[in-house]
């Protein structure tokens, strides 16, 4: 494996491992990677993550701010979390109070869980980690197979708010949504992205959201409970699209 030295764009810089081979989409990556020294994480997130980071200082009248959460369901060789570590801290040498992000990352293929593991190690970042395919329900295949598993039976009861929570798995997206319904019914999930190429995932996602009275756009076009044909037009012609969804009470 080949290791490179990234920087957020924001002052900071992390070893990110990556593929070595130059073809392929996990090629393709990795090559951007190397290329411009950065990590391969959506601006939305980015912008999202520095949002509800600041939302929180704010909130703290009394005592230090509770930290960032995120979740996320096919980080890749997790580009995002390892940037949300650097910026806001996350040393795994502190202590459990004094980490600034609390991040959880599914991802179910070996090669791409063995790096993002690699990268998590090399920065002594707090990271955890789950090697896993996410869907509405739990199963253990047996030995030796990566297991299903459902986010509710994961996350617990008593872990508090998600500040943002991702979603880039190349199919099954409201399966993995269907499968966190406690977490969205016990408590508030501030950001939800989904990207899909799937106009009948991107669509059942987006159900799944504004029956929970979520905010929604795609690519910055605002979406309705009317607009199912027209977003799974959208996907046909243009390919994968990225939903951003705001809880109905998000600051």
């Amino acid at each position: 494996a080949e290791v490179v030295n990234v920087t957020t764009g924001r002052g900071q810089f992390f070893w990110m491992y990556v593929f070595p081979h130059r073809v392929r989409s996990d090629g393709i990556i990795s090559n951007r990677i190397r290329g411009r020294r950065e990590g391969y994480c959506l601006q939305q997130f980015q912008d999202e993550a520095v949002r509800r980071f600041e939302a929180l200082q704010k909130q703290t009248g009394h005592g230090p701010a509770r930290p960032l959460r995120l979740i996320e369901a096919g980080p890749h060789l997790g580009d995002c979390l390892l940037w949300a570590a650097a910026v806001f801290g996350a040393d795994s040498r502190k202590s459990k109070e004094q980490l600034k992000v609390r991040s959880t990352a599914i991802e179910p293929v070996d090669q791409v869980v063995d790096r993002f593991r690699r990268s998590i190690l090399a920065n002594n970042f707090d990271i955890d980690l789950r090697h896993a395919w996410l869907g509405e329900k739990s199963r253990d295949l047996g030995p030796d197979k990566t297991p299903w598993v459902a986010l509710d039976d994961i996350i617990p009861r008593d872990d508090g708010d998600v500040d943002i929570f991702k979603i880039h798995t190349n199919g099954g997206e409201r399966a993995i949504l269907d499968g966190a319904k406690t977490l969205f019914s016990t408590r508030k999930v501030h950001v939800v992205l989904v990207h899909s190429a799937e106009d009948h995932q991107l669509w059942g996602s987006a159900a799944f959201l504004l029956d929970r009275g979520y905010t929604l756009t795609i690519n910055g076009k605002p979406i309705a409970k009317k607009d199912e044909a027209l977003v799974k037009k959208w996907v046909k012609e243009k390919g994968g699209l990225q939903l951003h969804a705001l809880h109905p009470d998000a600051q």
